[in-house]
């Protein structure tokens, strides 16, 4: 855990050793429980430094299962400029499309629970 978080200080303190110290943790931690996140972490910071063809290489690693939803937003927007930034256009399209139907299915799984507790606060109260 100490090696992940001094990589995560590294990178919230822009120093220059933030990139080497989360390879090397991706690259010595295979099965730690940080994995994700350091490789999450790695492709932000690319993306930060404008390396789109590392970020878009940092994000193709990342299983989105284990991200929040929030961090699946920022990863499909992020990858999808870093795509648009190397001229992979179809790919970028892809991103993007991912982004708006992840919105899409959020925005209606937020409208079914209003309705299923409208209802059952109905139900309850009769």
């Amino acid at each position: 855990d100490a090696t992940y978080y001094a990589a995560l200080c590294a990178v919230r303190l822009n120093q220059r050793s933030a990139e080497y110290k989360l390879q090397q943790f991706i690259q010595n931690n295979p099965v730690s429980k940080h994995l994700i996140n350091a490789r999450f972490e790695l492709a932000l910071l690319y993306f930060r430094q404008k390396k789109y063809k590392q970020a878009v290489k940092s994000f193709d690693e990342i299983d989105v299962f284990y991200l929040s939803e929030a961090q699946k937003d920022e990863m499909h927007y992020k990858q999808g400029y870093s795509y648009f930034s190397i001229n992979e256009d179809d790919k970028a399209a892809a991103a993007f499309f991912s982004l708006i139907d992840n919105m899409i299915s959020s925005f209606q799984r937020t409208q079914f629970f209003q309705k299923f507790t409208r209802l059952t606060t109905a139900y309850m109260t009769t």
